[in-house]
C-alpha cells in the first residue's frame, strides 16, 4: 500500500482525494511540504518512502518539488490543482482542471 504524505493544511485536499479513489493506505502530514520550507526537504523526506506517494502542496514551491524529482532542468509550470505522476525520475502524466476531465 501506498502512503498520501501531506502539509497539514491541505489535509482536507488529501482526503477528499483519498475518499474519491476509495484509497485504503494512510493519509499523514508531512511538513517538509509546507511552502515555508526548501523544496530540496520535502524532496528528500519523498525520496525517503517506498511505494506511491500522493503530495500535495502549494505553489511556487510544489514545482520546484516536482522539477526537482522529475530531474526537469528549470521549473515546472503548473496549474492550479494539477496532478503530475513521476516514475523513475521523469513526468509520465499530468492532468489539470484545464483537461476537461
Amino acid at each position: 500500500k501506498g502512503t498520501v504524505h501531506l502539509h497539514s493544511h491541505l489535509v482536507q485536499t488529501a482526503e477528499l482525494y483519498a475518499g474519491v479513489l476509495d484509497f485504503a493506505g494512510s493519509v499523514e502530514s508531512l511538513p517538509a511540504l509546507s511552502f515555508t520550507e526548501p523544496a530540496q526537504r520535502a524532496v528528500e523526506a519523498l525520496r525517503a518512502y517506498q511505494g506511491n506517494v500522493a503530495a500535495f502542496g502549494h505553489m511556487p514551491t510544489i514545482a520546484e518539488i516536482v522539477m526537482r524529482l522529475a530531474s526537469e532542468a528549470r521549473p515546472v509550470s503548473m496549474a492550479t490543482s494539477e496532478a503530475v505522476f513521476i516514475e523513475r525520475g521523469r513526468v509520465v502524466w499530468r492532468l489539470s482542471p484545464e483537461d476537461g476531465t
